[in-house]
């Protein structure tokens, strides 16, 4: 299951259990402070990442199947 970082943040039910000395940062949290081609390598990595993961890019619509390889 993949759950957003920032929705699963949002949740009025979430907590940090256990945190060590630095907590994880947003998924964009600095990108803004970056500059713009950085930025955009970093959330192309970061598409990238995520379709290897799973076998969908992270906007494919709802329901879309993995690539067969995934299966």
């Amino acid at each position: 299951m993949l759950v957003d970082q920032v929705d699963l943040q949002a949740a009025e039910d979430f907590a940090v259990l256990g945190a060590g000395e630095r907590a994880a940062l947003g998924s964009a949290a600095l990108l803004g402070h970056l500059p713009k081609k950085v930025a955009d390598r970093a959330l192309w990595w970061q598409r990238h990442l995520v379709e290897l993961l799973t076998g969908s890019p992270p906007d494919a619509p709802a329901g879309t199947r993995p690539r067969p390889e995934y299966s």
